[in-house]
């Protein structure tokens, strides 16, 4: 009895209830949003493209002249300063960006210009010396948090990206692997009025070029198991360190047992 016990509490033990994702745009041959349905609309030439796996029709392309996909605001994801979240989706940027009037652009931003913003990712282009990089910030309209990478993504290849907040802290994730981490300083409210917008900035401008794929938001921070899911290769070296880890003790345990 004590076994069949112990065998149900373990069962119940692994359960992990799913996380609180509050959307979620796979660009699977659409924009539709998966979880409360609030679809993206496509503005300018923003096409379907290859995703990271090479299925057709499987993400978004952007050439960083006028083209971008917006999302209605929703409360879902329009953080307050103290609301815990994540922000995460798959990206490859052009090595050069054709918008430069500022030295970033905007990959997924939930900001018009005006009053505060619950939270920005964007990309490092060639006019600064940080070309490359990404940086995530959030503002209350007076004081802005933020924090950048250490690793650059301006190699053609697809990266995956995760901004979450826990607490005061803002992390900062590339690959799975983390860049930076800041203390939340914003004081006064996150939450505004804009739309979501995908590869620019509200007011038309900041235009972004390159793809972006599968982005989630969640209303929390997400947990480095979920990160491992979201970034499988990050996991199958994880366990590949550990096997080989595993394997070194167990040829040194017979090495000394022939002693």
């Amino acid at each position: 009895m004590g076994k069949i016990f112990l065998c149900l509490l373990l069962f119940v033990l692994s359960i992990r209830l799913p996380a609180a994702l509050v959307a979620h745009y796979a660009f699977n041959g659409n924009t539709n949003d998966a979880i409360y349905g609030n679809n993206a609309v496509v503005y300018g030439d923003a096409c379907l493209t290859q995703d990271r796996f090479g299925n057709l029709n499987s993400a978004y392309r952007f050439d960083g002249n006028g083209d971008y996909l917006r999302i209605t605001n929703a409360s879902q994801i329009n953080f307050s300063r103290t609301q815990d979240f994540s922000v995460a989706f798959w990206v490859k940027p052009d090595v050069v960006q054709p918008y430069t009037v500022n030295s970033d652009n905007d990959m997924v931003e939930k900001w018009s210009g005006t009053s505060g913003y619950p939270f920005v990712v964007r990309y490092i282009n060639q006019k600064s010396s940080s070309n490359g990089r990404v940086s995530a910030a959030r503002y209350n309209g007076t004081t802005s948090a933020g924090t950048s990478s250490n690793d650059t993504i301006h190699d053609g290849q697809f990266h995956h990206i995760l901004f979450t907040k826990t607490g005061s802290t803002l992390s900062l994730y590339i690959d799975g692997i983390f860049q930076n981490s800041t203390t939340d300083l914003t004081s006064g409210d996150t939450t505004n009025t804009s739309d979501l917008y995908i590869a620019s900035r509200g007011g038309n401008i900041n235009f972004f070029a390159g793809t972006i794929d599968d982005l989630r938001i969640y209303n929390h921070s997400i947990s480095t198991l979920e990160m491992q899911e979201l970034v499988p290769e990050v996991s199958c070296l994880w366990m590949a360190l550990v096997s080989m880890g595993m394997l070194y003790i167990h040829r040194k345990r017979l090495l000394q047992r022939r002693k």
